[in-house]
């Protein structure tokens, strides 16, 4: 242990911060081992990246955090508040500074809809101008209009004679043509009401929708673990959590580590047993043969490929 600590001093505090985005202070009570101002499963987080980075075994810092307080088990902390705050290992100002970015391109793209807005006001005005023109020059004259309603008079005069004496023949012709009318649509309503009874059978299209497979973490206490997808080799989730999470498998390969044994890993509902232990545990998940633990050495060969 004390062989792989002065490795990291002759890299430098200043130089391990840049690189892992640890900050300086927490750093340099790892090589110190003063871990009065550090909780354990954020040292297990730490000591996590720090393996991953720079190739050495650190296990012995966390027994070395184990004797100096004198227990085996995992300390609560009393504020997830604080928390939360530690879980981003000090990237607070890259936060920050992608708040800030989204704000300003918030304001940009305000001020091009704004504009958009201004300018679609102003075409929706003039279309409306235009139209109320059209009209006020399509409106006829008033010796136009007394012409027309003459015109309509006399028409009137030359089609009531017409009308009165096709009038009863229309009645007739309608009073014969009623019970055929009905008979026929008696007949429609016959041939149409089968059809319309008919529904479309849901059963089918329920039974193909097949399931997808999904992995469930669920955490008795805080605890910080690290999904990596093998096929795309790209980390799906880092940190620590007191709730459940849950993934899509998409059959692919999965590479897990976990800093304690104090949860539940469940597949389609099948609960997956494994040892408990109170120092990080590793794991591999193929669709063929499930769940299978690893050794330290190989999660980080594993580890390696992630982009």
């Amino acid at each position: 242990m004390e062989e792989n600590l002065e490795k990291l001093r002759k890299i430098g505090v200043k130089e391990i911060a840049k690189q892992t985005r640890i900050s300086t202070s927490r750093i340099q009570d790892i090589l110190d081992k003063q871990f009065e101002h550090t909780q354990r499963v954020h040292l297990v987080g730490f000591l996590q990246i720090l393996e991953r980075e720079y190739k050495l075994d650190l296990s012995g810092v966390l027994k070395a955090y184990d004797d100096q307080h004198n227990t085996t088990t995992i300390e609560e902390p009393t504020e997830k508040s604080v928390q939360v705050q530690d879980l981003s290992l000090d990237t607070q100002k890259q936060r920050y500074d992608a708040i800030d970015e989204r704000k300003k391109q918030a304001n940009s793209k305000q001020k091009f809809y704004l504009t958009l807005a201004s300018v679609a006001i102003v075409i929706f005005a003039y279309l409306i101008y235009q139209n109320i023109a059209s009209k006020y020059k399509s409106q006829p004259s008033p010796q136009e209009i007394t012409q027309e309603s003459d015109a309509q008079s006399n028409e009137q005069d030359l089609t009531q004679a017409t009308d009165d004496t096709t009038l009863e023949s229309t009645q007739e012709n309608t009073s014969s043509d009623e019970p055929q009318s009905s008979q026929d649509e008696g007949t429609s309503d016959s041939t149409q009401t089968p059809q319309g009874t008919q529904e479309p059978d849901s059963s089918h299209l329920e039974s193909t929708q097949a399931p997808s497979n999904a992995m469930v973490l669920n955490a008795d206490m805080d605890l910080w673990f690290d999904i990596v997808d093998l096929d795309t080799n790209r980390r799906k989730y880092q940190g620590v959590t007191s709730d459940t999470y849950s993934i899509k498998t998409d059959n692919h390969r999965w590479l897990l580590a976990f800093g304690h044994s104090n949860f539940t890993l469940t597949m389609n509902g099948e609960p997956f047993a494994f040892p408990k232990s109170n120092y990080p545990l590793y794991f591999i998940y193929e669709p063929d043969n499930g769940f299978r633990k690893i050794d330290p050495q190989t999660y980080k060969r594993l580890a390696e490929q992630v982009r």
